[in-house]
């Protein structure tokens, strides 16, 4: 009985220590920004469908707190007073079965280089709740949440007059790249992703482009994704190849304790955190040199 009492004190103790393991490096090592960071998580009124979820970083003089957005552990004062004014507005757009956090360390980063952030979880095509992929509701119903989005902040958001009205990008990964693209004026003609917006549909795009890939995707290859946008967009993009990245290294990086799940794993060890340090730095000086 007592060797038994011992095993069982021993594994209770081993699971305390597991967990407690689990809470300090899941707890205590938040991302932190140069600048300090506001937030607030909003439901918007979508006239058509649902209630849109929407996150919003901002520029803020408020205290810290620890906060969970998605996966990814930040410093931020929620619900702070947004300081400064005529802030430009950057819009975030997931990928399929994503969620308005998936891009959280970019956000964190722009919010901290003085822009607004808004980033929408798409009606349906989140991770808690995937009931569609593809056309032509992709087509359709994400630019037409983009556009709830940005009225709302620039209209009925209580900070909407600290916002420059005429300085609006978007950011968006896969599907949502396909969402931004459409929502800066590329018009869809094809059935296929890929093939999207052949022979024609960017001619009318005159905002400037930065475009990613990776050269190790095997969801969007170049091939089928980046090159045809490079081909058919007037003005070249800036574009980016990242040697050794997959389709899911744009994601926001995970917390220690979460890098062996599938979403969270870089193919050949490739360090996420570290290129995320780069590609933010590389986000925000294209938007502060185009808007």
């Amino acid at each position: 009985m007592r060797v038994m009492l011992k095993i069982v004190i021993g594994v209770v103790l081993s699971l305390a220590l597991l967990a407690l393991g689990i809470y300090t490096s899941f707890f205590f090592d938040p991302a932190r920004s140069e600048h300090r960071v506001g937030f607030q998580k909003v439901m918007v009124r979508d006239s058509q469908d649902k209630p849109l979820d929407i996150g919003i970083w901002y520029p803020t003089a408020s205290q810290l707190r620890l906060r969970i957005i998605g996966f990814s552990p930040q410093m931020l004062a929620t619900d702070g007073t947004v300081a400064q004014s005529k802030l430009p507005l950057v819009l975030i757009s997931h990928g399929a079965g994503g969620m308005f956090g998936a891009h959280a360390d970019t956000a964190l980063a722009l919010a901290s280089a003085g822009f607004v952030v808004a980033a929408v979880t798409h009606t349906d095509d989140d991770a808690m709740d995937y009931r569609y992929v593809g056309m032509p509701r992709s087509l359709i119903d994400r630019p037409r949440e983009i556009n709830v989005m940005l009225e709302y902040m620039l209209n009925d958001w209580p900070a909407h007059r600290q916002i420059d009205a005429t300085r609006v990008g978007i950011f968006g990964f896969s599907n949502g790249g396909l969402t931004a693209l459409i929502s800066i004026g590329g018009v869809p003609n094809a059935p296929a992703f890929s093939r999207v917006f052949e022979p024609s549909g960017l001619s009318r795009v005159t905002a400037a482009v930065q475009l990613w890939s990776g050269t190790l995707d095997p969801i969007v290859p170049y091939e089928t994704g980046a090159a045809v946008v490079r081909r058919l967009l007037p003005e070249p993009p800036e574009y980016h190849a990242v040697t050794g990245a997959g389709h899911l290294t744009f994601l926001a990086p995970c917390p220690s304790i979460m890098r062996l799940l599938p979403f969270c794993r870089d193919v050949g060890g490739f360090d996420r955190a570290a290129f995320h340090r780069n590609f933010n730095l590389s986000v925000i000086a294209f938007f502060q040199q185009h808007m």
